[in-house]
């Protein structure tokens, strides 16, 4: 246990006090020390006093110390003295002479039998309080030692003298308990009143002094923190559970670990849990919320006969969903009766259900377009049959409408593929297809085809499109368009016409050549590189996108009947058989001739490719300009054809039989059309 001696020098070494009386003789002087650390026998202390007198100053009832001043022998001595009126120390000094080194001064202890100790003291002030605290520096002294002989440091000076450490263990408690009792005392009233953070820094700071029992109250007030903030978290956790909140009590309870019953406390809560929510999953079920009640009953797992309740309802959501579907059906909105039956799959005649709708649906659409037809409205009709499947015989007389109304292209060109359409209705392609613009033999009930770079767009009979290939800028984005009559593919775009005469577009459209939503009263349209040209009904020409070699310069154009956008031109076909193009501008591009079309005529179709120019006369014989670097304008000897279509370096032609002939770059496969066979034709 910790021991404390505290010491009031009352100015002593500093500002003096003058003792009145006491001492007496008999005293032990202190003796000076040399540089050694030997006795000198000086028995003066070398600092300067005042000379008034003073009073003595206790120090708890540990020891006194005494000063007294002789004004005629101009001698000052201090003696401390024992309880019990025995001196520990006296030493006298004169003043007037070199002043102490207060802020120096230190405290050596040694005992009889050589144990040490030491203590220098910090920040000293005049008449301050002297007190040591160290263990170090007093064991010596609670060892029990009669003697103990001490050095006190004055600056550069040294001063030994002797301690009767007998009997300082009773005197150092009653110091104790004047100086921490107060403490103890208040510590004890704050455990008492659940100050506990407070009562367990104060017991910690007693038991480093070793008072009384305040290692053990420490160890006392933690051990009561814990069980107060313990019985806190447990009635919270009552009352979570007591206010419905499952999950809340379940967590604090667990948190709680073997305090009191906190564990038989979580089961409870788990099925307090458990039974509210089987109370509400049966109110789901109750109020008709199917999918709630499923999903909630299929949460409880095991509980109670959860796994049967959620048969139940499934069942009842099926019966519902069946009635649904029955009502969908008897109203005439078969898609949805369809799509509900589909959605039932095995349930009860559900497939059987789904087909009969399919049935009244395209009877229905059937239906419509005999009425269209009548009407006059041949693209509505050709759209409606399409509609209608495999009814009757729709998809015949959708596909003899559609030769009717529109151009569709049964054969198609680009830069490294070509595509093909079969008279029934399936696709082939041939060439590049490191992007997968030629997947496309899964394709049926397809009335045009369009190659665009590295894409592939078709046109659907129920006016529909789909598309394959590279898709970086949504080019194949085509799905949900419907009331299509004709697609172009582009550079990296797509356009589509619409019955109404409208057009949609998705794809690139850094030049613009997408901006066609504006467009009306079009009949045909045709994709280039990067420019878009529509042809309105009344034989004008209408351009967007990219003009850096005046492709875009049709606006002045008139009795037009077909146009073709290649890369950097655009061609036009007139009613009498002639051909016009755009000027171009070679904008530092040398031109290769590909609008050098002005002497063609009797001219029925006419195509563009990246450079080079192919039109199909009325008596199946072809003609061609521009580039020939690959022989893609070698179409002289061609005969008997019925379509053209000019890709990036080659040329595609179909005969009336249905075969195909080709020149040009076969870098890519492009050119292997010979075996093609049943190619519709236009």
């Amino acid at each position: 246990m910790k021991r404390t001696i505290t010491i009031i020098l009352a100015a002593c070494l500093l500002l003096a006090l003058c003792a009145c009386g006491g001492g007496g003789g008999g005293w032990e002087v202190a003796d000076k020390l040399d540089e050694f650390g030997d006795p000198t026998g000086s028995q003066y202390i070398q600092a300067s006093f005042p000379a008034e007198p003073g009073e003595g100053v206790t120090t708890d009832g540990k020891l006194t110390a005494y000063i007294t001043y002789d004004p005629d022998t101009e001698e000052i001595s201090l003696k401390l003295l024992k309880e019990d009126g025995t001196s520990a120390m006296s030493f006298a000094g004169k003043e007037n002479s070199i002043a102490v080194l207060i802020r120096t001064i230190s405290l050596k202890v040694r005992s009889s039998d050589g144990a040490t100790g030491e203590y220098t003291p910090r920040d000293l002030t005049l008449n301050g309080e002297l007190t040591f605290q160290s263990k170090d520096l007093m064991e010596p002294v609670r060892a029990g030692d009669s003697e103990v002989r001490c050095i006190v440091s004055f600056g550069a000076e040294q001063y030994t003298f002797t301690i009767d450490g007998s009997g300082f263990d009773d005197s150092l408690d009653e110091w104790m308990d004047m100086k921490y009792g107060p403490t103890y005392a208040e510590a004890e009233e704050l455990l008492e009143s659940g100050g506990y953070d407070r009562a367990i820094l104060v017991f910690e700071m007693l038991a480093s002094v070793g008072y009384k029992d305040s290692a053990t109250r420490y160890e006392e007030a933690v051990e009561a923190k814990i069980e107060a903030e313990n019985a806190a978290a447990y009635a919270e956790a009552e009352e979570l559970l007591t206010a419905g909140d499952y999950d809340g009590a379940i967590e604090a309870f667990q948190a709680l670990g073997n305090y009191s019953d906190s564990a038989a406390r979580v089961e409870e809560a788990i099925e307090a849990k458990n039974a509210a929510a089987y109370a509400d999953a049966e109110a789901l079920l109750e109020s008709g919320d199917y999918d709630g009640a499923i999903e909630a009953f299929r949460a409880l797992g095991n509980y109670s006969d959860s796994a049967d309740r959620m048969k139940e309802a499934v069942e009842a959501k099926n019966a519902a969903a069946y009635a649904d579907a029955e009502a969908l059906l008897e109203s005439g909105d078969y898609d949805g009766a369809i799509e509900a039956f589909k959605a039932l799959g095995e349930y009860k005649d559900s497939a059987a259900k789904a087909a009969g709708a399919l049935e009244a649906k395209n009877a229905a659409a059937y239906a419509a377009a005999e009425e269209l037809l009548a009407d006059g409205d041949k693209a509505g009709a050709a759209m409606a049959f399409g509609a209608a499947g495999d009814y009757s015989d729709a998809q015949e007389r959708c596909f003899d409408l559609w030769d009717e109304i529109a151009e569709r292209h049964t054969i198609s060109a680009r830069s490294y593929h070509t595509v093909g359409l079969r008279s029934d209705g399936t696709v082939v392609a041939a060439g590049y297809n490191d992007d997968g613009e030629c997947y496309v033999s899964g394709w049926t009930d397809i009335m045009a085809v369009a190659a665009g770079s590295q894409h592939t767009v078709g046109l659907k009979s129920d006016g529909t499109a789909v598309a394959v290939g590279w898709n970086e800028y949504g080019q194949c984005n085509v799905p949900y368009w419907m009331d299509i009559v004709a697609v172009s593919a582009g550079g990296y775009y797509t356009v589509g016409l619409r019955s109404d005469g409208t057009v949609v577009a998705v794809g690139n459209n850094d030049y613009g050549q997408c901006d066609v939503s504006d467009w009306t009263d079009i009949v045909a349209v045709s994709a280039g590189s990067s420019h878009t040209v529509g042809l309105r009904s009344d034989g004008t020409v209408v351009a967007v996108g990219d003009n850096t070699f005046g492709q875009c310069d049709v606006s002045d154009w008139t009795d037009i009947v077909a146009v073709a956008a290649g890369q950097d031109h655009t061609v036009g076909l007139r009613s009498n058989g002639t051909v016009v193009a755009t000027e171009f501008i070679e904008n530092g591009f040398v031109y290769s001739g590909q609008c050098d079309v002005s002497d063609w005529t009797d001219i029925m179709a006419v195509s563009a490719g990246s450079l080079h120019t192919i039109g199909l006369k009325s008596d199946g014989t072809v003609v061609a300009t521009g580039s020939n670097y690959d022989g893609e304008c070698a179409v002289g000897d061609w005969t008997d054809i019925v379509a053209v279509s000019a890709g990036g370096v080659h040329t595609v032609g179909v005969k009336s039989d249905g075969t195909v002939v080709v020149v040009g770059r076969n870098s890519y496969g492009q050119c292997d059309v010979s075996d093609w066979t049943d190619i519709k034709l236009p």
